[in-house]
């Protein structure tokens, strides 16, 4: 079995990091039979070179409630999707 890690940049100012690209290739995905692995991924301050890159609103070290609030949201809108945790199947 092949699988791909659906990664979303979740606190990306670039929309294609967060959600475009997966639009853009989820249909192949399901298609070859690849398992996706859904993972969000939130960039903590300093950031460095990957919160350039990926263009991130850093999260700062401190902010515990921001960064919940990033995990909360990527798990709720998994749940409304109706979503396993394993991605889609």
């Amino acid at each position: 079995m092949h699988a791909i890690f659906f990664m979303s940049l979740l606190n990306s100012r670039n929309l294609d990091l967060v959600i475009r690209t997966h639009a853009r290739t989820a249909l192949s995905v399901q298609a070859l039979g690849i398992e996706p692995i859904a993972m969000g991924y939130l960039v903590i301050a300093p950031g460095m070179r990957v919160g350039e890159v990926g263009e991130a609103d850093v999260v700062a070290r401190e902010d515990l409630a921001g960064a919940q609030g990033y995990a909360l949201a990527a798990e709720l809108s998994r749940d409304a999707l109706d979503l396993p945790r394993g991605g889609l199947r």
